[in-house]
């Protein structure tokens, strides 16, 4: 039996709460960190079937963009539409294939 250490239906309601307090308290850590990393940005106009290259792409701050991990495969790839200076790089701004 096990209703020694089982919580009453006050307590555990009262766990989720704490529960769900701690889960919306991580998201907003995450979102705040996200300022400090880096992502890859285009840092120079990129005309849609141009290659990605060291002049153009950079890791740089905020990290709303690609994953600065994906640098060296990005590089290997070509610009799906054209790309102001300026713009995070997102998936869909590289032809992957």
């Amino acid at each position: 039996d096990d209703k020694e250490f089982s919580l009453n239906p006050f307590d555990f309601k009262a766990y989720v709460e704490v529960c769900k307090e701690a889960a919306l308290s991580y998201k907003d850590t995450i979102q705040v960190n996200s300022q400090y990393k880096r992502s890859i940005y285009v840092v120079s106009d990129i005309k849609a079937g141009e290659y990605f290259t060291e002049k153009n792409v950079r890791c740089i701050r905020p990290g709303y963009g690609l994953a600065p991990n994906l640098y060296e495969k990005v590089l290997t790839k070509v610009a799906t539409s054209d790309i102001e200076r300026g713009n995070k790089l997102e998936t869909n701004m590289v032809k992957w294939s």
